[in-house]
């Protein structure tokens, strides 16, 4: 949307009658509207991406947790374990939900850290399964029993698989990674969305004060830096 131009139309307008005031205010109301739904579509967005950041941030914590081995109990083990695998399909569901980009490279780097043939002796071992739709499920029973017969073994394989998928999540979260960069693209345009809303705001507010036309008093010029990006 060029702003600018509406803003241009507007000025052109300055000594034109009643009914071409009523053109202006229409023309205002249209161009709100425009600037509500591409804020509302950029919150959209941003949402999106802190999921996925929030979901990578679960899986390093997680990850951290299981590379200690077997100096934690076997109780953080299994708690850990849960939250990694509901971490990895937030993760995965989140980045689903943005467009082609660094969150969803993200995301397939985990799955490829996850389906790699490395890790299906210590998946089978900890009772994790792959669903045909790419999720994890862990099922606690076949993990107790397990954890029962051997803790060792399965912490080694815990401390195996968290490592792979933390060192995606350090990644993702690093402060000049791209999804970082894209949240904070995204967040300005907000913040400029936000100012140019406030900016219609004061020239609907204005035009509602005038009674029959824009004049040179309405000081639309004054407004017009508010729509350049």
């Amino acid at each position: 949307m060029n702003v600018t131009n509406i803003a241009n139309l507007y000025a052109s307008l300055q000594t034109t009658s009643v009914s071409s005031g009523s053109k202006v205010s229409r023309s205002f109301e249209q161009a709100a509207s425009r600037l509500e739904s591409e804020l509302q579509s950029t919150q959209v967005k941003i949402s999106a991406y802190g999921q996925v950041k929030a979901g990578f941030a679960g899986i390093e914590a997680a990850g951290q947790t299981l590379a200690k081995g077997d100096k934690i109990s076997a109780a953080d083990t299994k708690k850990a374990l849960q939250s990694l695998v509901d971490a990895y399909n937030q993760t995965r569901s989140a980045a689903a939900g943005t467009e082609a980009g660094y969150a969803t490279n993200a995301a397939n780097s985990l799955r490829r850290a996850v389906a790699s043939s490395g890790m299906n002796d210590e998946l089978q071992a900890l009772g994790i399964m792959r669903g045909s739709d790419g999720s994890l499920a862990l099922d606690t029973k076949k993990l107790d029993a397990a954890l029962a017969a051997d803790k060792g073994a399965v912490q080694k394989a815990a401390a195996s698989l968290g490592g792979a998928m933390q060192s995606v999540a350090t990644r993702a979260l690093s402060e000049n990674s791209g999804i970082n960069r894209t949240l904070e693209s995204l967040n300005t345009r907000a913040s400029a969305l936000e100012g140019q809303q406030s900016g219609i705001a004061s020239l609907i507010e204005l035009q509602q004060r005038t009674s029959s036309s824009y004049g040179a008093s309405s000081g639309i010029s004054s407004y017009l830096s508010i729509f350049r990006m």
